[in-house]
């Protein structure tokens, strides 16, 4: 009996000893797995961060040439500003005036006086127009 004993004791011990080298193939299999897993999720990781980086570069670049075009528009905004400033003064002005006007480009004050003559030639179109129906009218 006791052969029998020790023969059941070896059996036993062989039995628990596979069923330990199952749950260690089971736990590299899944150790491994795991870590083809952590190595995917890193790979992703890493390209999605460079992706990141990329489009904050460009939203940078973006931000810095719109407050170049914001600038930009609002000194051609003050420009034109200063510009109808100008023009509607000179329209005020009586037309002789216009060469004493310093704070006036050389382009704007001959539209000026352009102006000025053509607003001229109108008043006296305007009285030939007058005229022209006076001696219609006497002829009748």
């Amino acid at each position: 009996m006791t052969r029998n004993g020790a023969g059941k004791s070896q059996n036993s011990e062989s039995v628990d000893s596979s069923g330990e080298e199952l749950v260690i193939q089971r736990l590299e299999i899944a150790k491994n797995d795991l870590q083809n897993r952590v190595a995917k999720e890193v790979t992703g990781n890493a390209i999605l961060h460079a992706s990141l980086q990329r489009r904050k570069q460009a939203l940078h670049e973006r931000i810095l040439a719109l407050e170049k075009d914001v600038s930009m528009l609002q000194e051609q905004l003050q420009a034109e500003r200063d510009l109808r400033a100008a023009l509607e003064v000179g329209l005020s002005m009586p037309s002789g005036q216009f060469s004493s006007a310093r704070s006036m480009d050389m382009k704007t004050k001959a539209e000026l006086e352009e102006i000025a003559l053509a607003e001229a030639d109108v008043a006296r179109l305007k009285q030939k127009v007058v005229e022209l129906h006076l001696q219609l009218n006497q002829q009748r």
